[in-house]
């Protein structure tokens, strides 16, 4: 064709030959290619997303859970990653995200990084030589608590003290063989006791709370005071039912007097075995040392002595 074309030489030939070899000039722009490109349909493109994360980030083999920056409200999408064999990038930009350093690769996406961020880069921490594959640091938090306060191995599920609305957050725990600390501070949790250990990052707590560390002087002052034995709680209800720690008595005096629960005395109290018989109404009866004063085991006007005894 370059001869036909052009007799005087081949000077346009190679220009020619860099074009069909290139841009495939000479056919190429007449329609879309029939070839089949290997893996189109196959696997999605390296850096497309293909659906929003799982529970803890979860996402399909070969995708990876990243988040737009811009918003600590974005919620997680699942990118596609580099095929296998594509060469390791580990250029990497810190991001002061929401509540935790996240990290931005050279392999990710433009506008996605490794956690909710509004895109600021003035967190001032920066990153342990390694990359981002090296472990985090004691304390780093990781992103926020699954279902049931699930984290990640070798994090556990702490609060932000401040707010009983606090969002539990992983946060990365002591390496292993790091010396126990056994010291614990006790805070007021939003309807229970948290603790915050000295092993925990400064500001989380084992539950929500509003940092208050006076709950357990307020619950000591509130505590219920113990009943005090013989205490009356209430009429019986029907066949005899007290709330435990009670018993139905009868106050002696009438044969229609109503049963009242009355406050045994606390375990441990060493029994009393003297019983003195009381002539109830149509049943025998006992009262004694036992029970509270004024009480019998069932109605009775008083009358001592065995039933029998007295003919009734």
């Amino acid at each position: 064709m370059n001869t036909k074309l052009f007799p005087a030489g081949g000077w346009f030939a190679v220009p020619v030959l860099a074009c069909l070899a290139t841009f495939g000039c000479g056919g190429a722009f007449a329609g879309p290619s029939t070839g089949n490109d290997a893996g189109t349909d196959a696997q999605h493109e390296a850096g497309s997303s293909v659906g929003p994360c799982g529970a803890n980030g979860a996402c399909a083999s070969g995708s990876t859970c990243l988040y737009p920056v811009g918003s600590c409200a974005a919620q997680g999408v699942c990118i596609e990653s580099p095929p296998p064999g594509t060469p390791e990038c580990e250029l990497v930009e810190l991001l002061c995200g929401c509540g935790q350093v996240v990290t931005r690769g050279c392999s990710d996406p433009e506008g996605y990084a490794s956690g909710p961020s509004t895109g600021s880069s003035s967190c001032g921490i920066t990153l342990d030589a390694g990359g981002p594959d090296s472990q985090p640091d004691a304390g780093t938090p990781l992103g926020p608590c699954g279902a049931n306060g699930d984290c990640p191995s070798g994090s556990s599920c702490l609060y932000p003290v401040g707010s009983c609305a606090a969002q539990g957050v992983c946060i990365e725990g002591p390496a292993p063989g790091t010396p126990e600390c056994e010291l614990v501070e006790l805070l007021c949790g939003c309807g229970q006791m948290v603790t915050r250990g000295c092993n925990d990052p400064p500001g989380y707590a084992s539950g929500p709370s509003t940092g208050s560390s006076s709950c357990a002087v307020a619950q000591d002052a509130a505590a219920p005071k113990p009943i005090e034995a013989g205490t009356p709680r209430g009429p019986c209800s029907d066949g005899g039912a007290c709330p435990t720690g009670s018993a139905c008595f009868y106050p002696i005096g009438s044969c229609a007097a109503t049963g009242q629960c009355i406050e045994n005395p606390p375990p441990g109290t060493p029994e009393c075995g003297a019983e003195e018989l009381l002539c109830g109404c149509g049943q025998q009866v006992v009262s004694g040392c036992g029970f509270p004063s004024g009480y019998a085991s069932g109605p009775t006007t008083g009358a001592s002595g065995s039933c029998v005894d007295s003919g009734t």
